[in-house]
C-alpha cells in the first residue's frame, strides 16, 4: 500500500517552525494538526488467517485519533500552556481558541467511541469520564425488619413445613369444634 511508505509520524513533525503568536495562528496550527491526522491514518499490518490469502499480510487504515498531546507536539506548545489559555477570561481570543480545540478533540473521541471505532473504555478513561463528578455521595441504608417466614432451601423442608401447617390447621379445627359443643 503506497500510503504506508508516505505516512508521517508525530516525531517527524516535531521541530517544524510553528508560529503561535496570535490566537489566529494558534487556530491555524490546530487546524493543520487536525488535517494532518485526517490525512495520515494509522496503518496496521494484519495477518490474514483464513481463505486463499491465509498467511499473507494486508494493511488496514485506521482513523488517527486527535489528542491533546499530539496537538501540542504538532503546534510546538506544552500542554500546560494550552491549559493556561483555558484559564484566561472568557472574552480572551486565546481562551476561545483553546476551548474550541479541546472540544474538537473531545468530540471526535466521544463520537468514535460511541460508534465503536475507538475503544469505548479506553476513550472514557482518556476523556476522564470514569471519574464521578459529583464527588463523594453519602449513601444511607435502612434495614427493615419483617416477620416474613424463613425461606426454605430443600424439598424436605417444604414437605415438613406443609405437614406442620396441616397439623396446625387440624388441631385448630378440633379446638373450634370442642368449643362449639
Amino acid at each position: 500500500m503506497d500510503n504506508v511508505s508516505n505516512m508521517k509520524h508525530h516525531w517527524q513533525m516535531v521541530g517544524k517552525s510553528v508560529s503561535n503568536n496570535t490566537p489566529m495562528e494558534l487556530w491555524a496550527s490546530a487546524c493543520d494538526y487536525f488535517k494532518w491526522c485526517d490525512d495520515n491514518p494509522i496503518v496496521v499490518k494484519k495477518l490474514i488467517q483464513s481463505g486463499k490469502s491465509a498467511g499473507q499480510y494486508r494493511h488496514e487504515e485506521h482513523i488517527r485519533p486527535y489528542s491533546v498531546k499530539g496537538l501540542c507536539l504538532h503546534c510546538g506548545v506544552s500542554e500546560e500552556y494550552l491549559i493556561s489559555l483555558r484559564g484566561m477570561e472568557q472574552t480572551n481570543d486565546y481562551y476561545t481558541v483553546a476551548n474550541k480545540v479541546m472540544y474538537i478533540i473531545y468530540t471526535q473521541a466521544y463520537e468514535m467511541a460511541q460508534l465503536g471505532i475507538f475503544n469505548p473504555i479506553f476513550t472514557m478513561k482518556v476523556l476522564n469520564m470514569d471519574n464521578d463528578e459529583t464527588g463523594d455521595v453519602a449513601v444511607t441504608v435502612n434495614v427493615v425488619r419483617s416477620e416474613m417466614p424463613k425461606l426454605l432451601t430443600s424439598e424436605l423442608e417444604v414437605i415438613n413445613s406443609i405437614e406442620a401447617e396441616i397439623e396446625k390447621a387440624n388441631s385448630e379445627n378440633e379446638k373450634s369444634e370442642e368449643t362449639k359443643i
